[in-house]
């Protein structure tokens, strides 16, 4: 129900040529009407475009500590989700950001993936990796759709 309301508001703010979120206001100006938004990164599920089949898109910040040992570890279970088209990360160890997926080299790496139920992570040697914040955020369509 909150990403309808996200979607009517947005286009409501659009044919009016601004919106304004937390405080500041993008658009208002420039030729043809074109409002480019902020990205918002968050933990609940938002609808944020439509997919290449036409179904609705969706987007969600997976927040979770890293496992502390090698090998494939379940982080998430996926519910009502059909295709998941983006899945990108950083894992925050210490003062290093780090990008994710992440390749050092021979056995240090960590990837993400999905087996169709659960999000998993998939790491080698990667001692950075261990018991780490990470942060994932994956576009995806649903089964219910």
């Amino acid at each position: 129900m909150m990403s309808l309301l996200i979607f009517n508001l947005y286009r409501e703010v659009r044919e009016m040529g601004k919106i304004i979120l937390n405080g500041i206001t993008y658009g208002g100006g420039g030729s043809g009407g074109v409002i480019y938004l902020p990205t918002i990164y968050s933990e609940e599920e938002r609808q944020v475009g439509c997919w290449v089949d036409g179904k609705p898109l969706y987007q969600r910040t997976i927040s979770y500590i890293s496992s502390t040992s090698a090998g494939v570890h379940n982080i998430e279970t996926l519910t009502d989700v059909d295709d998941i088209v983006s899945m990108q990360g950083i894992g925050i160890y210490q003062t290093q950001k780090i990008p994710i997926p992440y390749y050092g080299g021979n056995n240090d790496f960590y990837l993400l993936w999905t087996d169709g139920a659960n999000l998993q992570e998939y790491r080698g040697s990667a001692n950075g990796f261990s018991g780490t914040q990470m942060y994932v955020t994956i576009q995806y369509t649903k089964t219910t759709d």
